[in-house]
């Protein structure tokens, strides 16, 4: 446990010997492992059995409470991108189911394959749009976190009071509402 016991004193009982940075507190009370094993068992009639691997993470209640806040997910690129791949290959799979048909003269075939080809387009017309007007929640979504990371960076934790604080701000934060403290501008 590292204190800052001259430049550091809370503002709620003004001692400066308990004091210790958030996140090496954050860091110290979390730990991650991985481990294998053996698993035997029943699903219904069937027996299975088979290797096990397994990660684990722990981290005290304390940590827990003072853990950074959540990274956004980007789902919106990944979403867009796996669709995208099923557009193309129904677009490219349309196309050549067309140019059969082309070939063997059945003009309606011919005209549902075009048809059907079309679909995928303006599924991806349509998805391109979405992607943009989302573009710009996720935009504000990441500075947001990014934002609250950088204020949970400053963070100190005060041992004697159960609480955190920034340096040199003056205020007090019980340790349960240090994520409320965060959203806060």
């Amino acid at each position: 446990m590292m204190y800052y016991q001259q430049s550091l004193v809370c503002p709620h009982c003004q001692h400066g010997n308990r004091v210790e940075k958030v996140s090496a507190l954050v860091a110290r009370s979390t730990t991650t492992g991985m481990s294998y094993g053996w698993t035997v068992g029943h699903a219904g009639r069937q027996r299975f059995h088979g290797n096990t691997v397994a990660w684990s993470r722990h981290q005290t209640v304390l940590a827990r409470m003072l853990a950074p806040p959540r990274r956004p997910l980007p789902l919106v690129g990944c979403g867009a991108g796996v669709a995208v791949s099923l557009l193309v290959l129904t677009f490219l799979c349309s196309l050549s189911e067309a140019a059969t048909m082309l070939a063997q003269a059945n003009v309606e075939v011919f005209l549902l394959c075009v048809a059907f080809a079309l679909f995928p387009v303006v599924l991806l017309v349509l998805l391109i749009r979405s992607v943009r007007a989302s573009a710009l929640a996720s935009q504000r979504a990441w500075l947001e976190w990014q934002r609250q990371l950088q204020k949970w960076q400053a963070l100190y934790y005060c041992h004697r009071c159960g609480g955190t604080f920034i340096p040199g701000s003056g205020v007090f934060v019980p340790a349960s509402a240090t994520h409320v403290f965060l959203t806060q501008p």
